[in-house]
């Protein structure tokens, strides 16, 4: 075995793990994101309702 081969797969299971690492905290954000979209979406019809109730 070569006294480099060692430091090199630590070198590159670093680096994967670091990848996946933004690929996951990519996919939270993503999913985060899209759920608030939603939520607000899912509010913005009782908002507006309870805003044409005050105007009044």
């Amino acid at each position: 075995m070569p006294p480099y081969r060692g430091p090199m797969l630590v070198l590159v299971v670093t680096v994967v793990l670091y990848v996946f690492g933004f690929v996951f905290l990519y996919g939270v954000i993503r999913v985060g994101v899209r759920h608030g979209i939603e939520d607000a979406e899912a509010y913005r019809p009782e908002a507006l309702q309870r805003r044409q109730l005050t105007e009044v």
